[in-house]
């Protein structure tokens, strides 16, 4: 064999473990359950009667322990209530979302999901006496830190809490939230 082909078949064979390796994505299924504080805040982007507000919560799951960071605004649809047992609470859907979980080595998975992009939506029946909700917000995975970089993926996130909202002299309160991060991330 020629120096040449001799180095260029070494070259390939160095090469190749590495383009293998980047060349698959993994996917990994994930549940991720978290409990935590809901509070409003004095934002409110699309002009409507709900503020946004922030959840931070302590999380656990796939990937072990974390930390959840959900920033959402909902919409009330004047005059519409919910269906079935939710039939006396007030119908919202999801304008945005953004959701920051940060594991317990600093690695941080990013989500986002919006009413603009038909693919992802959420809706919350929402009980004006009490202050108790029920819901569901949806969205994909748009990157992270660490071993979360370049991630990808969707989730779906059923949510419930309230009850006990303590209410602020600026017309809303805050009060308790637990709810799951279901779906899959795709890891590169």
């Amino acid at each position: 064999m020629k120096t040449g082909s001799k180095l260029g078949l070494c070259t390939a064979l160095l090469v190749l473990p590495f383009m293998w390796a980047t060349g698959f994505a993994k996917e990994v299924p994930i549940k991720i359950s978290y409990t935590g504080a809901l509070v409003p805040i004095p934002v409110n982007l699309s002009e409507s009667l709900t503020p946004a507000s922030v959840v931070d919560a302590q999380s656990h799951g796939t990937f072990g322990a974390s930390m959840s960071h959900i920033v959402t605004e909902w919409v009330g649809v004047p005059d519409t209530f919910c269906e079935g047992e939710y039939s006396d609470y007030g119908y919202y859907y999801l304008m945005h979302a953004s959701v920051v979980i940060t594991f317990s080595n600093d690695d941080q998975l990013y989500g986002a999901g919006a009413f603009w992009d038909s693919d992802l939506s959420g809706w919350m029946c929402l009980n004006p006496d009490n202050g108790h909700f029920v819901g569901v917000a949806e969205g994909d995975f748009t990157g992270g830190t660490g071993r979360f970089e370049g991630a990808t993926g969707t989730f779906t996130s059923p949510f419930s809490g309230g009850y006990n909202l303590t209410g602020f002299d600026y017309g809303y309160g805050s009060g308790p939230i637990q709810g799951t991060f279901e779906g899959t991330v795709i890891l590169q």
